[in-house]
């Protein structure tokens, strides 16, 4: 039996051995070429895009040797530097075909200036972490700093480049051009225009705009309504762009009238302050003859900057107006073309057209103070509303003077303490054995009770909600700024509650929650360069379309350490049900007249009406109550007020700016009219990180803006789908709520006219 026994076994080996060879092939990896895989990875416009801004990014895939329905997922360092993963719902879905390739834009935001970003995709039957030819791992160029401002232009050079290259700011606060050929390579949502600070459109090749049709254009169209800058340059083609069913036709700030040949161009010489004619450039063909294509508007919004030729028939040039809660700054000619093209003062107007929509350049005093507040770590006034918000009541730091007396003491006795004790006792020097621990054991307890005590065991949490309403189009925009406190290492799962639920009276439109980085070179500040990968896991950011134009966005997983806090920020979109806020007029005198109506259904309170130099003090308005201008006190100079001036021994003298100021109202107030108040000249920061806070402009082109507070929260912050005030755990909850309402005035646009006629 001994002899036959191997005999027996042999044939089974062998079949096992066939077995584990067969399954150890099938599952081997295949080759490179047999699986999908992503092939280049593309962020921003022209490799340009903005820190702690959403951008797009451009994912191209190499299918493999079957067809398959992949997932694709970003992961990147967030604005602490912890690597979060940006997934899309549905479109980070993608159908990849066999042997074919395919792109996806996808949507996230970069928490530092230069780090890596992961590129993955899955699909059915394989883990998300299987093959590494699947995944790509890049690291995109150094991003534009949210100090800086980014301008973009679709089409032929408009001369952007060559008018920044004429700055003279200092690195940290300079502007960028970036230029891509045509609307083809614009983002489908408005989500991608996040980081722009300006876009330059040219129109001389209609052709480069046709994509304007669909998608793209309702997202250009979004982004401007929700507080973007466009500048639009129309000459030659306004008949085609402008005119009836044109496709820039709701964008121009008039209706248009014609396309005209100008042969006077002093207008637009005064309005650059050029040192050279225009109208001594020829072209080759000398029976052309010099003329300029413009295009003419009639009925003209918003204020007209520059005017061409005289008496009855001159022809504004460059008229600003506001679109929503943003901008359109219009250029009737072609910069791209000849003769501007050919000028060498070109620059100089390209420079004052940027001005215009970016805010004029203030003056250098305020550079030195820029310079102190710079160790701060932040430059930007967003980075001072987050220190505020960081500050909990009822969570104080422990001081370093009561630490290092802990410490002197606790060294004291654990050594030379406990050695002459022992040795004055009788030297029973082997007690130390049960004093040593029990003296440690005394000083962690007693730490962890003062630390219980200062810091607290409870959730907390630091809002502020701010709510522009453009009546004229019933858009709300609203604004969130959330500081979260955790007594202990937890992650939460986030999201807002419906936007403006219960206070606009509208269903939401959209509701984002990110996070929130610090601009500047603070510690833990966005402009830190981490060119390694975070070992850490990270958490999600899960993200889907719900309908056109309709992004929404949480946190899942996000982790809070012991005593510790994270900044979140929130953007959502709802509509007004109404349209009644009032009728006001600007009189011969500049001063508004009328009424106002809160279409509210909550009171205001601390009421401020904003219009042209002038602020109007308002009692609180209740819900749907109207306010006589007739019954109020004369108004006073908005930068005065701002600036809280008053007169000192005769002399006009603004209160200085507390750059250590937490008073969250005071900076807001300041953050929402930051250009009107002096900008950088008064604070000595800039406003660059979130620009559509800063509304000053629309009080140049004729609005007028209602300011006021509730106590009512305008969102909730959810976990697990709960308000975070109603979680066992939730202590202090210190809410802030501003609304801001854009009403029109008739007769602000002909006065406006006047002005600047005069």
């Amino acid at each position: 039996m001994s002899d036959r026994q191997p005999r027996h076994l042999f044939p089974a080996a062998c079949g096992a051995a066939v077995f584990c060879l067969a399954t150890a092939c099938l599952g081997a990896p295949q080759p490179r070429d047999q699986v999908p895989r992503v092939v280049r990875v593309e962020v921003g416009f022209d490799g340009k895009y903005k820190l702690g801004r959403w951008t797009p990014v451009r994912v191209a895939i190499a299918g493999g040797a079957v067809p398959v329905r992949a997932d694709v997922t970003l992961t990147l360092l967030d604005g602490d530097g912890l690597p979060v993963t940006v997934r899309w719902e549905d479109r980070g879905t993608v159908e990849i075909p066999a042997g074919g390739q395919v792109s996806r834009t996808l949507y996230a935001r970069f928490g530092r200036v230069e780090g890596p970003l992961t590129a993955s995709l899955a699909w059915d039957g394989r883990p998300q972490d299987g093959e590494p030819s699947a995944a790509i791992t890049t690291f995109p160029p150094a991003a534009v700093l949210a100090s800086q401002e980014l301008v973009l232009t679709v089409g032929p050079d408009a001369g952007v480049a060559s008018a920044l290259a004429r700055q003279a700011e200092r690195p940290a606060l300079q502007r960028f051009g970036a230029r891509i050929d045509g609307a083809a390579d614009l983002p489908d949502s408005w989500l991608g225009y996040d980081g722009v600070d300006a876009l330059v459109l040219t129109t001389s090749d209609p052709r480069r705009l046709a994509a304007l049709h669909g998608n793209r254009g309702a997202a250009l169209r979004r982004w401007v309504q929700l507080g973007g800058k466009l500048i639009l340059c129309v000459g030659a083609e306004g008949q085609s762009l402008l005119g009836a069913q044109g496709l820039l036709e709701d964008l121009a700030p008039g209706r248009f009238v014609r396309v005209v040949a100008q042969r006077q161009t002093s207008g637009i010489e005064t309005f650059a302050g050029a040192a050279q004619r225009l109208d001594l450039l020829r072209q080759d063909d000398e029976s052309l003859g010099f003329k300029v294509p413009m295009s003419l508007l009639g009925d003209v919004r918003g204020r007209i900057e520059a005017y061409e030729g005289s008496g009855a028939a001159r022809l504004p040039v460059i008229v600003r107006a506001s679109w929503g809660l943003g901008q359109v700054v219009f250029v009737a000619l072609d910069l791209d073309q000849f003769p501007l093209a050919a000028w060498q003062d070109r620059p100089r107007l390209v420079q004052r057209v940027l001005d215009l929509a970016l805010g004029q350049h203030e003056r250098t005093s305020g550079e030195h103070r820029l310079r102190q507040v710079s160790h701060a770590g932040y430059e930007d006034l967003a980075g001072q509303l987050r220190s505020a918000l960081d500050q909990f009541p009822g969570v104080r730091l422990v001081p370093f003077s009561l630490i290092a007396i802990v410490a002197v003491l606790y060294i004291a006795l654990i050594g030379p303490g406990d050695f002459l004790l022992w040795r004055r006792a009788g030297r029973r020097m082997e007690w130390t054995w049960l004093t040593f621990p029990l003296c440690v054991g005394v000083f962690c307890g007693w730490a962890w009770f003062w630390a219980q005590h200062w810091k607290g065991n409870q959730l907390r949490l630091n809002q502020v909600d701010l709510v522009d309403v453009d009546v004229a189009t019933r858009l709300a925009r609203g604004t969130t700024w959330a500081h979260l406190f955790s007594p202990r290492t937890q992650t939460f799962d986030l999201a807002l509650s419906d936007a403006a639920s219960g206070s606009v009276r509208a269903q939401p439109k959209a509701g984002l929650l990110t996070w929130q980085g610090l601009p500047g070179d603070g510690f833990g500040g966005m402009n830190r360069r981490e060119r390694g990968a975070r070992l850490a896991q990270p958490y999600t950011l899960v993200a889907r379309d719900q309908g056109p134009q309709r992004p929404v966005c949480g946190l899942e997983g996000l982790p809070l350490q012991t005593w510790s806090s994270r900044s979140l920020s929130g953007l959502w979109l709802a509509e007004l049900d109404t349209e009644d806020a009032g009728r006001l007029d600007a009189g011969a005198d500049g001063l508004l007249h009328g009424s106002v109506r809160n279409p509210l259904p909550v009171e205001l309170t601390d009421c401020m009406l904003y219009h042209d130099r002038w602020a109007y003090t308002l009692p609180n308005v209740g819900a749907g109550q109207r306010v006589d201008l007739g019954q109020l006190s004369p108004p006073r100079n908005i930068e005065w007020l701002l600036t809280r001036r008053k007169v000192v021994d005769t002399k006009d003298v603004s209160t200085p700016w507390d750059r250590d100021s937490r008073d969250v109202a005071r900076i807001l107030e300041v953050m929402m009219f930051h250009a009107a108040s002096g900008g950088r000249t008064y604070t000595g920061l800039v406003a660059r990180h979130q620009p559509d806070i800063d509304l000053s402009s629309h009080l140049q082109t004729g609005r007028a803006i209602l300011v006021g507070r509730t106590r009512r929260p305008a969102v909730r912050l959810l976990r697990n789908g709960q308000p975070i005030e109603d979680q066992p755990d939730a202590a202090a909850v210190q809410q802030w709520t501003f609304y801001r309402l854009v009403l029109p005035v008739a007769g602000s646009d002909d006065q406006r006219a006047r002005t600047a006629r005069r």
